[in-house]
């Protein structure tokens, strides 16, 4: 029996330690992902929405810190607050991971809408330079 219970103990060890390395990479992917949006000024807000029907959320918005990729967390009390996802746990970060793509597929929607609506507003505005230029 001795040596079963080592073979048990050792399984354990060894699943252990590699969910440890699996959470630290999901962690440092989430924060490179999060550093590469910020440097790119990637900076378009994206309501959270729920990834499945009553499954976990996920959205994009300015802290203090940069633009993070965020989900709802529940407080004391029911309170329910927006947090950046790498700094949930690591359940939260894998339930999420598969719709990271969804969120940045919405990040470029945005983008889009926002060069789109700003290309026409700068027309315009040339177009009021150049009679404010005629007119003087």
């Amino acid at each position: 029996m001795a040596a079963d219970f080592g073979k048990v103990l050792e399984k354990i060890k060894t699943d252990n330690d590699q969910l440890r390395y699996a959470r630290a990479n999901l962690a440092k992917a989430l924060e490179k992902l999060d550093g590469r949006l910020n440097q790119m000024k990637a900076g378009i807000r994206v309501e959270p929405f729920e990834t499945t029907k009553g499954g976990p959320v996920i959205g994009y918005r300015r802290f203090s810190t940069g633009w993070h990729i965020t989900t709802r967390i529940d407080g004391i009390g029911g309170i329910t607050s927006e947090a950046p996802v790498t700094e949930v746990s690591s359940d939260q970060q894998v339930a999420l991971m598969p719709h990271v793509g969804a969120l940045l597929g919405k990040i470029a929607e945005g983008l889009a809408k926002e060069l789109k609506a700003t290309t026409s507003a700068t027309k315009e505005a040339d177009k009021l330079l150049d009679a404010i230029r005629a007119a003087t």
